[in-house]
């Protein structure tokens, strides 16, 4: 187990030297923070805590008021409550706020906290991993029926002008139109996969070695439509870059944000660069565009799920599209932020294979 952070919150000083010598006995590596009340144990600068042995009697609180807020303020911690006599019944009601484990205060001992520790630890970690699926799978499913529009759109339209094309005897143009239809229908397919192996722990996701061009034709295929309604026009430069990812994903991503560009574009024609250079190993994807650009205080707020920058012009849609995009970029050891296009518009950079902080 690696390097732990551990917080023991106890009004006794005796009580708070005792658990912090068992603590140090064990063979566990832990570096112990200290409070003896709440309002220190809210007051505590560490941003991480992995565990909490909370006294369940303290001054200005009990366990059942304070596992709550300790976990508010540390979703991931393990919260240990330390009874005395009698407490036990109460401790098993902290359990069902959220407390993970209990201890009387009779047995503790170094091989108790040592077992105590580890095992709350694990389950508490369990726990969050539990809660990102569980949202990782209701954001998902409201993707799927986000990101599969798109496609569908490209199907409609170019089952319309198959058949705009069969009636002009264009047999050329038909077949041409039904094909796209058809890599549309793929591509669906394979979204649908690739959403289902994501929020399944039981499957690896397959990458694979793919260029940069080739990933952008496949995301503008699925807006054709809006690219030919628009008039936008979608540049590649360094297309012969490649990169080890999962296709489909990163197909998504950029549809994403080229769909984003055209969408947003204001009143004038979409002008869409997408941009690659391979960087120590990891690979950096830019996506600018020459629309009105985003303002400061929304560039992070953006990939908030659900969020949408406000103003009463603005297109209608449900703010999945860059939540998936952050997603999808931290799945693939990465990270996504936007920047002002210095001529104007937006860029929105995507660096793969290095995590920036």
């Amino acid at each position: 187990m690696t390097r732990l952070n551990v917080l023991v919150v106890d009004d006794d000083d005796a009580d708070r030297a005792m658990i912090r010598r068992l603590i140090a006995a064990s063979k566990l590596d832990v570096t112990v923070h200290e409070a003896s009340c709440r309002a220190e144990m809210l007051d505590q600068a560490a941003p991480v805590v992995d565990a909490i042995f909370m006294d369940y009697r303290l001054p200005d609180a009990d366990g059942l008021d304070l596992v709550v807020p300790a976990l508010q303020q540390w979703p991931r911690s393990a919260v240990i409550l330390v009874t005395g006599q009698g407490d036990e019944d109460l401790a098993k009601s902290a359990i069902l706020q959220g407390a993970t484990d209990y201890i009387p205060k009779r047995s503790l001992n170094a091989n108790a906290v040592t077992r105590i520790l580890e095992n709350s630890v694990q389950a508490a970690r369990l726990r969050w991993q539990l809660e990102e699926q569980r949202a990782e799978l209701e954001l998902f499913s409201d993707t799927l029926v986000h990101d599969l529009k798109a496609p569908i759109r490209a199907v409609a339209f170019f089952g319309d002008q198959a058949e705009e094309d069969l009636r002009n005897g264009d047999i050329d143009a038909a077949r041409e139109a039904v094909d796209f239809v058809q890599r549309a229908n793929r591509q669906m397919r394979t979204l649908i996969d690739c959403l289902a192996d994501h929020i399944r722990n039981d499957r690896a996701n397959t990458t694979e070695e793919v260029s940069v061009s080739t990933l952008v034709t496949e995301a503008t295929i699925a807006l054709t439509g809006e690219i030919a309604e628009s008039g936008a026009e979608v540049r590649v430069d360094g297309g012969d870059v490649t990169l080890c990812c999962i296709r489909a994903q990163i197909v998504q991503l950029l549809q994403n944000l080229i769909g984003n560009a055209i969408k947003y574009a204001g009143g004038a024609p979409p002008r869409i660069t997408v941009s690659a250079t391979a960087e120590n190993g990891a690979t950096h994807l830019v996506v600018a565009d020459n629309g009105p650009g985003i303002e400061e205080g929304y560039r992070k707020r953006i990939f908030e799920p659900f969020r949408r920058i406000d103003g009463t012009n603005r297109p209608a849609g449900t703010g999945l599209g860059l939540a998936t995009c952050r997603k999808i970029a931290q799945r693939h050891d990465g990270h996504i932020w936007c920047a002002p296009e210095p001529d104007g518009g937006s860029q929105f950079h995507v660096l793969l294979g290095q995590v920036q902080v």
